[in-house]
């Protein structure tokens, strides 16, 4: 009997060490926990403000006072001009999917600092500039706040900056985002220009994959069909020329390469296609190519 107690009393223990109780589980803070901050903000003393934030261990603290804390900190670091800061706080703000009204200070601030990033005002150790975190910036305000009136434009943004750096197929994602998201938008019409130009700067000359000088010619066709009148109407129908004139070259070269193998029936075929691309320089090349062709044909024994 007396063994059997001490082993339901081990068994007991043994629950209680395995099973700690509810008092002794930590308990995330509460909003009152920016009671200091709040109230050092009040009196514009933003360095005390930042310093009381800081000390804070955010890991501890519920959701919400998390999201009160983002928008509170991204405050204070705008205020002390901390643009690392206020950009790393206001994320988190965004990320959190804070109130609505602050939605709006944060998304216009954190656009602030990024089209400033872009062209290059905010340096890292005051010597490099740091554009690649700006583009990002940008791409995150529109993922985090696709309903902010400032979401297409920040699209747009960084969809200009990746194209003049000459990377066209993260340009081309970013336009093809307003396009998506944003349709019938101020930005749809050179949203949608720049996804051909995008292909066109893909495009390998003449050599091309001929279904890449197709889809890039269909993507300016496409613009001429929804925006007749709209402001690139004229490059985009010369664009549209230009991609035609390289696809009659493609089909000549073609041409001239199995000639030089002395395949006339592959020679025939491509010159044949070059030759329906008329008003090409290529298309009149070819043409005479194949009356050649053919007065040799005649002459042969």
């Amino acid at each position: 009997m007396f063994v059997k107690n001490i082993s339901i009393a081990l068994f007991s223990a043994t629950l209680l060490l395995s099973f700690p109780s509810c008092a002794s589980q930590e308990i995330p803070l509460d909003i009152h926990e920016l009671d200091a901050p709040r109230a050092e903000m009040a009196a514009g003393e933003w360095g005390t403000a930042w310093r009381s934030l800081q000390s804070i261990r955010t890991e501890e603290l519920d959701r919400p006072t998390r999201v009160a804390y983002a928008q509170l900190a991204g405050e204070v670091a705008w205020q002390r001009e901390d643009w690392n800061g206020a950009l790393h706080h206001y994320n988190d703000f965004l990320h959190l999917r804070g109130p609505g009204a602050e939605i709006d200070i944060a998304a216009q601030r954190m656009f602030q600092i990024a089209t400033e990033l872009l062209d290059g005002q905010h340096k890292t150790f005051g010597v490099f500039p740091n554009r690649h975190r700006g583009l990002i910036t940008l791409e995150n305000l529109a993922l985090w706040a696709p309903r902010h009136p400032l979401a297409p434009e920040s699209l747009i943004r960084a969809g200009e900056y990746n194209f003049k750096k000459g990377d066209y197929a993260d340009a081309a994602n970013n336009y093809r985002g307003v396009l998506a998201a944003y349709a019938g938008s101020e930005w749809t019409d050179l949203a949608t220009y720049r996804i051909g130009m995008c292909s066109y700067h893909r495009l390998e000359g003449p050599w091309s994959d001929a279904n890449l000088l197709t889809t890039a010619k269909s993507q300016f066709q496409q613009y001429l069909i929804l925006f007749p009148e709209g402001r690139y109407a004229q490059q985009a129908e010369d664009m549209s020329g230009t991609i035609y004139q390289l696809q009659a070259d493609r089909e000549n070269m073609l041409g001239d390469y199995y000639a030089t193998l002395e395949n006339d029936l592959g020679a025939r075929m491509y010159w044949t296609r070059a030759a329906s691309f008329s008003g090409t320089p290529s298309a009149k090349a070819a043409q005479e190519k194949l009356r050649a062709l053919d007065a040799t044909a005649t002459t042969a024994p």
